[in-house]
């Protein structure tokens, strides 16, 4: 099975292999129990911390994990603020692993979905929406994403997505910007850029 399958894919195939991981984020410890067949299982990777550390968690709200793995983004966002997070994965393992982790962190409060797609939810759903997006799924999968949370997004709500400089960040902007009219790149680092439109 190959990378994309071992995450991009409903249900695994792989043996669990079960992993726990202890992390500091925006000032807070967290704890995330992970297992093979899930995005990044052995750290949080350095993508998904640059969007944690550059997205603007308003206090309050609607906020969307679009492709939430074991929850990392979601659960530090309800940690932190008064939002009403939600989570989707397609991953069966993701979404157990995420509703693990939201208990483990104390923040039983939040909603994790398995889903594909953006299908569940109506128009101006959400005020936030943000992801590490499964890049290696190809492009035709992202950019669905994009016009999707365009729908889903209230007036004045945000997108925020993080890729790699070399792994099709720009040709992602590009998008963001045809679909939203905007594009910020709100952090640079590490070969990854944090993208940002709003809905207007």
């Amino acid at each position: 099975m190959d990378a994309v399958e071992h995450y991009f894919t409903t249900t695994p195939s792989s043996r669990p292999r079960p992993n726990r991981l202890q992390v500091d984020l925006l000032g807070r410890s967290f704890c995330f129990e992970t297992e093979a067949g899930v995005f990044s299982k052995g750290r949080v990777d350095r993508g998904t911390c640059s969007l944690i550390a550059s997205t603007e968690f308003p206090p309050e709200g609607r906020f969307l994990d679009w492709g939430c793995g074991y929850g990392a983004i979601g659960i530090v966002a309800a940690a932190l603020t008064h939002l009403e997070v939600w989570m989707v994965d397609l991953n069966q393992r993701a979404v157990q692993q995420a509703r693990r982790n939201s208990v483990l962190n104390h923040v039983p409060q939040v909603v994790v979905l398995c889903a594909d797609g953006m299908s569940a939810f109506r128009e101006g759903s959400f005020d936030l929406i943000a992801s590490n997006p499964p890049i290696r799924a190809g492009n035709r999968v992202v950019f669905a994403f994009i016009e999707d949370a365009s729908r889903i997004l209230r007036k004045t709500g945000s997108l925020s997505l993080v890729a790699q400089t070399k792994q099709g960040a720009k040709s992602i902007a590009l998008k963001m910007e045809r679909v939203f009219g905007n594009v910020e790149t709100v952090d640079r680092s590490g070969g990854y850029r944090v993208l940002r439109s709003l809905r207007t």
